[in-house]
């Protein structure tokens, strides 16, 4: 299967423009593309990713916003993310 990887660049992005994806499946993309992006929760707070960090002994990837929080990747399933230039 593709992976998001070997055709989407977000960086290449027109900054005015908007893009929406719908992941279904098996999709993968490279980490790194998340830091600095726009995520919004279901309340309407934004935040910016900051960092993807690990931790090992809970098994769990946490996001890092630029506040110096952070939350389990899978806490934020239902959150959109704006990919920007």
């Amino acid at each position: 299967m593709r992976g998001l990887d070997e055709g989407f660049n977000p960086t290449n992005l027109d900054p005015n423009a908007s893009l929406t994806m719908k992941l279904s499946g098996c999709q993968s993309f490279n980490i790194n593309w998340l830091k600095g992006q726009l995520v919004t929760n279901e309340n309407g707070g934004e935040f910016y990713i900051k960092d993807i960090r690990v931790d090992v002994a809970n098994h769990e990837i946490l996001i890092q916003f630029d506040d110096e929080s952070s939350v389990p990747w899978d806490s934020i399933k239902n959150w959109s993310i704006q990919f920007q230039s």
